[in-house]
Order: C-alpha cells, then structure tokens, then sequence
C-alpha cells in the first residue's frame, strides 16, 4: 500500500512542478497545502525507512508516465 501510494503522491509532485513551470517557477500550492504536501512526502519516506528495517529491497519508485499522465487528467480544470 505505501508503494501505490508513493506513486500517486509523486505524480501528483510531478504534475504540480510542471504547473510551476507554467507560471515562471511559481509553486501553484497555497502555503498551508504545501506543507501538508511536504509533511505527506516526509511520512512516506519514514515509512520506507521502517519497511526497509524488515524488507531491505523495499523501494519507492518513481511513476511510470501512463500514472502521471492519468494524474494529469484528474487535475486538469474542468
């Protein structure tokens, strides 16, 4: 479970720096979202340090771009 959702998180990351891109580097995140988004990253990467105590060839991979482009999808203004 914390794989999958490692995936969804970071192509979510992935989409939101390509927003970024479009508005000359601006983090499209209001401030309070941003550090939900940085506490989330953090405890994923907590996880994986605790997995990797039972499983030393537990990863976090990055997504494939079929993920971030359904991520895109989703996020895309109606």
């Amino acid at each position: 479970m914390t794989a999958s959702q490692w995936l969804q998180f970071r192509a979510v990351e992935i989409v939101l720096q390509e927003a970024a891109a479009e508005f000359e580097g601006e983090d499209p995140l209001r401030p309070v979202h941003r550090r939900d988004l940085e506490r989330a990253r953090q405890t994923l990467l907590d996880l994986q340090t605790y997995l990797r105590e039972y499983d030393e060839t537990f990863e976090l991979n990055e997504p494939d771009s079929d993920e971030v482009q359904a991520t895109r999808k989703l996020l895309e203004p109606s």
